[in-house]
């Protein structure tokens, strides 16, 4: 529960925020948030709302804590602050995007919070990428973090949250920090900052989630370049493995994740990731290694290519796997087959002979024929015209022997990928692949699927490197210096 109205201005430099009158400023004219709950002390609000999503808590929920005692940071930091110090936020969102592009989530939440706080205090500010807002002195004001989590019957969730220093002191500071308070000299009321960047935070999700999001058409790569302090700088990126990668960081790519230009013979850009993400791992063990993007050559990796109607592929577009339904499929049908040919077989022998018999065998072969057209060779006709093609952009389906249906998913608007077995179906290997895309009303759910475990891990592994692709075309150009950047002083990220 919030502090009591009798408590509020207790401590003049830190009043507690007022719930009620937050939410109700908030949620009034919004069409993304529907709550804000002011506690007054939790562990972590990330991981209440994680709980939350996992229940199916619909999007737009916002959880505000006046003092978080097992906060996180990006890799598992520990990150505390004094009670009313500074404003400790998450909220719930479900963006019906492309899993690739979740990654320009925790970057938006970035702009939006440099904006409002720019707005409210006239704090100047830049964007450290993956998740920290800096002082123009280059000392940390806040941390965003952002988890991604599946819910059972809800479409994924991710959760964001962001911890801004407002009156935090000096001694409460470690040397890497500063505060509002700080820099301004003076006292900061933190709602209205909080208000500010909530309704930053909408501004700019709605239109991103509605190009399906794309940062370029959104506007929001061309606004989070001009905050940021990292492209254009030399960089040294601790990545989530302890690895580290050092050179000039040169853009952020189609999927938020920094392009790195390394020392050597020649320029090597090779898409990093953030690791702020903390779920976007989550789930069916190691991933397949990802296509390196080294100088002019993108190298895609994948299996030998196999032939298909040329009228259905782009020019650059190849097949990576073609698949008929599970060889189950055609079970029955020969089954009946042997039926129908032994009760044929029996039936024409067991006529009598005479006057009729030739004309008692004319029905029988004719009943024959139509039992093996409908039972037998229409379903096997219907399994050999049913395609599943997964290509280096599309999930291709085709399906019918008259009357035709097919669909086609690209690459890029695939959100999730699921598969499920029955023990019938993990004893011949095969199963039912589930398929959420961006912009769909439902799922796309493909049956008898052979060998499902792996065209999920294929498709998998094509989303990736569809996306590397992408990240290729764009590195340098759409997201880099095709807006000008300057370079700015070498930092390292902790």
């Amino acid at each position: 529960m919030p502090d009591t109205p009798s408590s509020r201005w207790s401590d003049l430099e830190r009043p507690a925020l007022d719930g009620p009158a937050l939410s109700s400023a908030l949620t009034r004219d919004s069409e993304l948030w529907r709550s804000l709950r002011v506690i007054a002390e939790i562990g972590s609000t990330n991981a209440e709302l994680v709980a939350a999503a996992a229940a199916d808590e619909p999007e737009g929920v916002v959880l505000v804590a006046e003092h978080q005692v097992a906060g996180r940071g990006r890799l598992d930091r520990i990150w505390t602050s004094p009670p009313r110090a500074g404003l400790t936020v998450s909220f719930l969102l479900r963006p019906d995007v492309p899993a690739a592009r979740r990654g320009w989530l925790p970057l938006l939440v970035g702009v939006a919070l440099a904006e409002a706080v720019g707005e409210v205090t006239g704090v100047r500010a830049s964007l450290k990428w993956p998740n920290d807002l800096l002082a123009m002195d280059g000392l940390k004001l806040a941390g965003i973090l952002a988890e991604s989590t599946s819910s059972p019957t809800g479409p994924p969730a991710v959760v964001v949250g962001v911890g801004l220093n407002v009156s935090t002191t000096s001694d409460e500071l470690p040397g890497t920090g500063t505060s509002l308070s700080r820099i301004t000299g003076a006292t900061v009321d933190r709602g209205p900052v909080l208000l500010a960047f909530l309704r930053a935070v909408e501004r700019r999700y709605r239109p991103w989630t509605a190009a399906l999001g794309d940062p370029v058409a959104s506007g929001l790569a061309r606004d989070y370049l001009a905050w940021s302090s990292t492209v254009g700088a030399d960089v040294a990126v601790s990545l989530p493995d302890g690895s580290t990668l050092e050179g000039t960081a040169t853009a952020v790519d189609w999927d938020g994740r920094l392009v790195v230009a390394t020392d050597g013979g020649r320029s090597n850009s090779r898409p990093a990731t953030c690791g702020t993400c903390a779920g976007c791992d989550a789930g069916g063990g190691p991933r397949p290694q990802r296509a390196a993007i080294t100088g002019d050559v993108l190298d895609l990796g994948h299996p030998g290519g196999m032939p298909y109607p040329d009228k259905l592929l782009a020019g650059d577009e190849e097949v990576v796997r073609h698949l008929h339904p599970h060889w189950t499929t055609i079970f029955w049908p020969v089954v009946r087959l042997l039926l129908v040919v032994g009760a044929t077989s029996f039936g024409l022998a067991a006529i009598p002979e005479g006057r009729q018999q030739g004309i008692v065998r004319m029905l029988v072969l004719a009943v024959a024929l139509v039992l093996l057209l409908a039972l037998v060779l229409v379903p096997l006709l219907r399994w050999r015209t049913t395609h599943y093609v997964v290509t280096t952009h599309r999930l291709l389906f085709r399906e019918g022997i008259l009357a035709r249906r097919g669909r086609d998913i690209g690459l890029s608007r695939i959100t999730d990928v699921s598969y499920t077995q029955r023990l019938w179906d993990r004893v011949v290997n095969s199963g039912t692949i589930t398929i959420e895309s961006a912009g769909d009303s439902g799922p796309t759910v493909l049956r008898q699927i052979p060998d499902s475990d792996g065209v999920q891990q294929l498709l998998n592994h094509m989303i990736e490197e569809d996306a590397d692709r992408r990240a290729y075309e764009s590195a340098g150009y759409v997201l880099g210096d095709h807006y000008g950047l300057g370079g700015t002083a070498p930092q390292e990220y902790l």
